[in-house]
């Protein structure tokens, strides 16, 4: 019910504020690493398919304590929080939702397959440092992970969600 709500005051800000039609920001903020990039390549896709500039404001925090260019080496404008207040409000996007939640909401007019294609582009051209991306391919060779299966249990940030799924 808790995510239902969050999703109509989204709408219903969207509608009475409207978006601005010239830049895209992502506020890249309390959640962790995968939620980040998931909804980064999200908004990115939809600045480039709407021919728009896009910008990201990555702050690091406990829940991902690391700052975006100690991670990536990736062609990404990076508007730090200081210079946020420049910016419209209405340009900038604070949810790190689903990349399928942000064509929905904002993707008028782009194809879902073309949005995918340029979600995975986005997705492609974030490159890790060079040594953090030796630190993994050292572990990944280290430990056999080409012979494994990974299972990702959640038990944390899912259960009021996994408690509504129930229901039905």
């Amino acid at each position: 019910m808790r995510t239902f709500v969050r999703g109509i005051e989204g709408r219903l800000k969207d509608f009475i504020l409207g978006r601005d039609s010239r830049k895209v920001v992502f506020r890249a903020e309390g959640c962790g690493l995968a939620n980040r990039l998931r909804a980064l390549v999200g908004y990115q896709a939809l600045a480039r398919l709407h021919k728009l500039p896009f910008y990201l404001t990555w702050t690091a925090d406990p829940t991902c304590p690391s700052q975006f260019k100690d991670l990536f080496d990736s062609p990404i404008n990076l508007v730090y929080r200081r210079a946020l207040w420049s910016i419209r409000p209405r340009a900038i996007y604070r949810e790190a939702i689903w990349f399928e939640n942000i064509w929905k909401r904002w993707g008028t007019g782009i194809d879902w397959v073309t949005f995918l294609k340029e979600v995975h582009h986005c997705l492609r051209a974030l490159t890790p440092q060079p040594r953090l991306a030796q630190t993994l391919a050292d572990f990944h060779h280290r430990h056999s992970l080409s012979d494994a299966i990974g299972i990702h249990i959640r038990n944390t940030d899912n259960l009021a969600a996994y408690a509504e799924w129930t229901k039905f």
